[in-house]
This record gives C-alpha cells, sequence and structure tokens, in this order.
C-alpha cells in the first residue's frame, strides 16, 4: 500500500516509544523508563555533534550520554533529564546506559556501528600511544 502525504505526515508525527526495563548484570529489574527516538532533524543534530566532536577528542560514553539524555522521556513526552545532567550521566554504570542507548539507537533508525564510524575510534586517548610508535 502507498501513503498519500496526508497519512504520511500523519505517520511522522509519532516518534517511536517504549519502555526499557532496566535490568542490573544480577537479573534483577531496577525499573522502567520510557525512551523515544529521535526526529529527522534531531538525530543530524546529534551525528553533527558525534562527527564534529571526534576531533576534540570526545569519549564514546559522553555520546552514548548524550544520546540517552535527549531521548529518555517522562511519560508525558517531556525530557526525563535536563542539560545539565547529562555529564552526570557519564558517572551512571555503564550497563544502565548501554541499555538505554541502545533502545535509543533502534528507535532512531541508527546502528551503534554508525555511531562509532561517526565518531572514529573512540578507544584512543591523547595518553595513549599507538603500536606503530
Amino acid at each position: 500500500m502507498y501513503l498519500t502525504k496526508e497519512h504520511f505526515w500523519a505517520a511522522s508525527r509519532r516518534l517511536p516509544a517504549e519502555e526499557v526495563s532496566l535490568v542490573d548484570p544480577h537479573g534483577r529489574e531496577i525499573g522502567k523508563v520510557r525512551v523515544r527516538g529521535l526526529s529527522a532533524d534531531e538525530l543530524e543534530s546529534y551525528q553533527e555533534s558525534i562527527a564534529g566532536a571526534a576531533s576534540g577528542r570526545i569519549t564514546f560514553r559522553k555520546a552514548m550520554s548524550r544520546l540517552v539524555a535527549m531521548c529518555v522521556i517522562n511519560e508525558d513526552g517531556s525530557p526525563f533529564f535536563d542539560k545539565h545532567e547529562v555529564a552526570k550521566l557519564g558517572e551512571a554504570p555503564s550497563w544502565m546506559i548501554t541499555q538505554l542507548f541502545q533502545s535509543a539507537c533502534r528507535l532512531s533508525g541508527m546502528t551503534e556501528s554508525d555511531v562509532q564510524e561517526l565518531a572514529g575510534n573512540f578507544d584512543e586517548t591523547p595518553d595513549e600511544h599507538s603500536s606503530s610508535d
């Protein structure tokens, strides 16, 4: 079935969202949060920040935290985290951020390899020397 323009625009107003049950490494559920996908403009903005940040030595964790902050929402659709809490998300256990990041990527039509490709080599830091030295 082909969409009409009206159906296309109607469907585009609904960003995908889901509840994510956070499960600790011991298999215990600690609670649920709501995660939504990004709009096309938000995704492009996020991708540009990753690509531009790669030259500014951004870490993979900050890239994950930024996406999580953009996508985790309250039940009413408002942002769960404010912009001042993005840095604090980097202190959260990686198992929590990873679960939320995976959901945000999937709902936004993005794979983790897409993010890694944009950011380049996340593992290398200025203090590390390559094995070719």
